[in-house]
């Protein structure tokens, strides 16, 4: 009986580890079955994580298309506005005789003098004469006196000066 009882104690006892041991074995797969449902939990956010950072980017990217697109249609616009400028001054205006630059005359007399050459003509005649601010004076003089001689005039010493200009055109 003794050892029916000895028998029955290890029993127990390995009965006693053994069910520690499942227990433990039980608790370490649970252990195991919580980190994998992290992990995929974890990797579910990440790929959410990179799906929406994928849709910012494709919308940032639309953006950026739609503003490229908009500074082209306004550099298009504006550059058909600056054609259309050019051409009205084209139209409305005539080249300076000495640097070809346009110029309008409005109102005033018919004399007039390029800022950039210093070249004076008329508008009616066109004739080329270089001034200084002394002979502005004495055009302005000489024209006022004979008005149906020629329309503009050029001081001595410059003839070679205007010939050179008009052999430069």
């Amino acid at each position: 009986m003794q050892r029916r009882k000895e028998e029955k104690e290890r029993q127990e006892e390995e009965d006693f580890q053994l069910a520690k041991m499942l227990d433990r074995v039980e608790r370490e797969e649970m252990q195991a079955k919580r980190e994998r449902q992290e992990h995929r939990e974890e990797a579910r956010r990440e790929a959410k994580r990179q799906r929406k950072e994928r849709e910012r980017q494709k919308e940032e990217d639309k953006k950026k298309k739609e503003a490229k697109l908009q500074a082209a249609k306004e550099i298009e616009k504006r550059k058909q506005q600056e054609e259309a400028s050019l051409s009205t001054i084209r139209e409305i205006s005539k080249p300076c005789p000495g640097c070809q630059r346009p110029i309008q005359k409005n109102e005033g007399c018919q004399h007039m003098t390029c800022r950039q050459t210093h070249l004076s003509f008329t508008t009616l005649h066109i004739y080329l004469y270089v001034l200084l601010p002394v002979e502005y004076i004495k055009c302005i003089q000489v024209r006022n006196a004979d008005m149906n001689s020629a329309g503009a005039v050029m001081p001595l010493g410059q003839a070679a000066t205007v010939a050179a200009a008009l052999d430069d055109r």
